[in-house]
This record gives C-alpha cells, sequence and structure tokens, in this order.
C-alpha cells in the first residue's frame, strides 16, 4: 500500500485501481473471446442467421450476468471506501505537518464523514449492475449480435470487442479516480473552512503531459487566496483543460482542470 505521507498517495491509489480495472476487462475481453470462437464460421467469416450462433449469443448472455455476480463488484468495488478512509488519513496527516492542526472525532463524524458517504454510493453505484449493464454487457452484446447478423469477420470481431472492453476498464478506473480526488479536494475544502486556511500549497508530481498551470502551481507552491482568480484566469487563458466556473471557493476540488492529479492543501501563510 502507498504511503499516506506521500504527497501523490492520491495519485497512486488511483493509479493502482485503474490498473485493476484494466486487468478486469482484458478477464473479461478472454471469456467473450472464448465465447467468439464458438462460433460457427467460414473461412474465417461468422455464418449469418446460423442457428447454433444464436445459442453462443444465449451462453455469452449469461456468462457477462455471472461475470458481474461472480468477479466485478466483489473482487474491485469494496475496496474503494476503505482507500477513502485513507485518503481522508493523508489529507489530515498533512494538516498536521503545515499546519499542526488536528480535528477532533465530533468534527469528523459531523463535517467529514457525511462527504465520504456520498462518495463512497456514487462511486458503489457508477460500478453496479446498472453501470455494468450499460458500460459493458450491452456493448459487448451489440458487437456479437451485428458480427452474427451481418456476417464480420472472426478478426473484426475479435477488434471491436477489444475496442468495447477497453472502453470498459477506463470506465472503471475514471469513476474512481474521479471518487478519489474528487473527495480528497471536498475535504481540503472543508479544512480549509475549519482552519481559516488563507492559501493552497499547490503539490503533486510533475509528469509529461502535465498542463501548463500545473507546472506553474507546483513550481509556486503557494497559491494565497488573494491571488487564486487571477491564477485560475490565467490558466483560463495560457493553459488549457480548465473546468468551467473554477472559483476560489471550489478550486481545491477542481484545482487545475480536468484528471487533474494534484493536490490544493489549504495552509495558513505564516507571518512574523
Amino acid at each position: 500500500m502507498p504511503d499516506i505521507k506521500n504527497i501523490d498517495f492520491v495519485e497512486q491509489v488511483a493509479g493502482a485501481f485503474e490498473a485493476r480495472g484494466l486487468t478486469l476487462s482484458d478477464r473479461l475481453f478472454n471469456e467473450v473471446m472464448a465465447q467468439i470462437l464458438k462460433f460457427s464460421a467460414s473461412g474465417g467469416v461468422i455464418d449469418s442467421g446460423s442457428k447454433s450462433n444464436k445459442q453462443v449469443l444465449a451462453e455469452t448472455q449469461k456468462l457477462l450476468e455471472n461475470y458481474f455476480a461472480s468477479g466485478f463488484f466483489s473482487d474491485f468495488a469494496p475496496d474503494i471506501v476503505t482507500e477513502l478512509s485513507n485518503i481522508q488519513d493523508s489529507s489530515e496527516y498533512f494538516q498536521q505537518e503545515e499546519n499542526g492542526v488536528s480535528f477532533s472525532d465530533s468534527y469528523k463524524a459531523a463535517q467529514i464523514n457525511p462527504i465520504k458517504k456520498i462518495f463512497a454510493q456514487n462511486a458503489l453505484d457508477s460500478l453496479g449492475q446498472s453501470a455494468f449493464n450499460t458500460e459493458a454487457a450491452s456493448p459487448i452484446m451489440k458487437v456479437l449480435l451485428e458480427a452474427t447478423q451481418f456476417g464480420y469477420t472472426l478478426k473484426q470481431t475479435q477488434s471491436a470487442l477489444k475496442a468495447s472492453t477497453d472502453s470498459f476498464g477506463r470506465y472503471t478506473g475514471q469513476v474512481v479516480r474521479d471518487s478519489m480526488f474528487g473527495y480528497d479536494g471536498q475535504i481540503n475544502g472543508a479544512f480549509a473552512a475549519e482552519i481559516g486556511a488563507d492559501a493552497y500549497k499547490y503539490s503533486g508530481s510533475i509528469i509529461q503531459d502535465s498542463r501548463p498551470q500545473c507546472r506553474k502551481w507546483v513550481k509556486m507552491k503557494t497559491l494565497p487566496f488573494s491571488e487564486l482568480a487571477k491564477e485560475i484566469a490565467w490558466a483560463n487563458k495560457n493553459g488549457n483543460g480548465m473546468r468551467p466556473n473554477t472559483t476560489k471557493e471550489n478550486f481545491a476540488v477542481l484545482r487545475g482542470g480536468y484528471n487533474c492529479r494534484h493536490r490544493a492543501i489549504p495552509i495558513k501563510i505564516k507571518t512574523d
């Protein structure tokens, strides 16, 4: 498990979940591909209108139902709740490090736990049976139905299936990433109000595709609230990927834009 004291903790946890999501989608691809190879085909072309192929379709539909029930949710989703708690621990650690502040159990019960509950439920709902049907089962069955109706080649069908399962893998990773960084941002926003913060410490690693605003703000390290409006305006003009309506009030959540991997840690600027 990554160290909660590492400023990149949220990114590391989100990245690990993304990798798990891709592994699950690869497993799903392999299981459905085994079904595709059962199709009646001639010269590499699936026979359209074949009765035996209709039976394979029915078996595949059942396979997808069992895949979710027996594997996906139990292997992936429950750990999200645990990791949200770890993210909270990480955020609290940086409050202690930066501001010498700790929060009472009563404060967390009243102000932080409801936020966690919302993010956990949203993530679990987004990875539930309905979402699986929409993001995975229905697109996969569409590929197979078209293949049997229009006589696709096995290679065409394999390619279309891979695109579908890869899309599902990316979806699961994005759900978790949005939940984890969203939760970290929301509780940092709550901490900012509680401690009377007047700046954010913009932290995290810079990678090859980091946006101009993130590079600038990591280099600056400290973003005083008094300068946030100016910095957001700069990012809208000179950067890219900023979310619409980003303001000082929601900066801890929206930060450097879509899929931002950085953290805005609320701090009180020390004065002599």
